[in-house]
């Protein structure tokens, strides 16, 4: 997905894996404290971004303030 937007200079592509309990991949993210602790987990955090595509995520590691928070679907993230 990264590489399909990265000509398009309006759209940056965020990538968040969790690669071990408590630790994350995060890839394309602006600042070296974003997504630092995982998905976002309130609503001003998860407002930062315009789209949030979610695979493979174990039920046991979402948590319900965050799915709640965009009162919707989960949808990598799309930072405006």
């Amino acid at each position: 997905m990264r590489r399909a937007v990265a000509d398009d200079d309006v759209l940056r592509v965020v990538a968040l894996q969790r690669s071990a309990k408590n630790r994350f991949l995060r890839l394309g993210v602006a600042s070296a404290d974003e997504l630092v602790a995982g998905f976002p987990r309130t609503r001003e955090e998860l407002y930062r971004f315009e789209g949030v595509v979610l695979g493979s995520v174990e039920a046991a590691s979402s948590r319900p303030t965050a799915a709640h928070a965009g009162g919707g679907s989960w949808a990598s993230a799309a930072a405006a």
